[in-house]
Formats: C-alpha cells, sequence, structure tokens
C-alpha cells in the first residue's frame, strides 16, 4: 500500500515545496504589511517615557504636553496607515541620534524639532507655523 518515495520524481516534490514555501512567505507579507503601522506605532510608544524623562526641567508644561499630544497623534496616523513617510523617517533618524547620544537632557531646540516632525507624522502644521 505504500509507495515507494523513489517513482515521485524529484522534480515534482522540489516543485510542490517551493510553492508551499512561497504561499508562505506571500501571506507573511500581507500580515506584516497589515500590521506594520501597529508595530511602528508600538514601537514609538517605547520611546516616548525615555524621551520624556530627558526632557529639560525648565521646559514649560505646554511644551510637554504637545510633544505628548504629537506622540499620540503620530501613534493614531501609524496604526491607521495615514502617516507621512518622510516625517516618519526624520523621527526614526532623530530618535536614533538621541539614543545613541546616550544620556543626558534634551535641548529646548531638539524638543521642538522632535514635536515638529511627530506632528508631520499625522500631516499637522507645527503649533508655531500655524495660521491663526
Amino acid at each position: 500500500m505504500s509507495r515507494d518515495l523513489s517513482e515521485v520524481p524529484v522534480r515534482r516534490v522540489a516543485l510542490v515545496g517551493c510553492g508551499l514555501a512561497f504561499l508562505l512567505v506571500g501571506i507573511a507579507a500581507v500580515v506584516f504589511l497589515g500590521k506594520a503601522g501597529d508595530l511602528l506605532a508600538r514601537a514609538l510608544a517605547a520611546h516616548q517615557p525615555r524621551i520624556e524623562a530627558r526632557l529639560p526641567a525648565d521646559l514649560p508644561q505646554a511644551e510637554r504636553t504637545r510633544l505628548a499630544w504629537a506622540f499620540e497623534g503620530a501613534e493614531a496616523a501609524l496604526r491607521d496607515g495615514d502617516a507621512d513617510a518622510d516625517a516618519l523617517d526624520r523621527v526614526q533618524r532623530r530618535l536614533a541620534a538621541i539614543e545613541d547620544r546616550g544620556s543626558g537632557h534634551l535641548t529646548r531646540d531638539e524638543v521642538a524639532d522632535l514635536t515638529a516632525d511627530l506632528e508631520a507624522i499625522a500631516g499637522k502644521q507645527p503649533a508655531a507655523v500655524r495660521p491663526p
């Protein structure tokens, strides 16, 4: 009853195996693309407490609140798939530079630049240049 494997052409087995591997990679790619925004939003959320811990002591509460809202808006845009890719790239480079620098407080300019880039991810104009 059992079939001798030597009767099955190697070529057919290889094609079936490659076809299944290709199908699994395709399914994984679709799942990843569907979840990529969530993954990026989670990564951004993981940076937020570390950034907030390094804010200058004399940073006004309004700027702290604006930064927190900018993080929330960027995370929402990433989850919804509405993120500006160029702004996301700027934020990733800026966060990497901050992390590479090690410990120490951020400057007010760094906070302002990061906030503006986070707002840009969600397609918002920075508050400093919004029309009245």
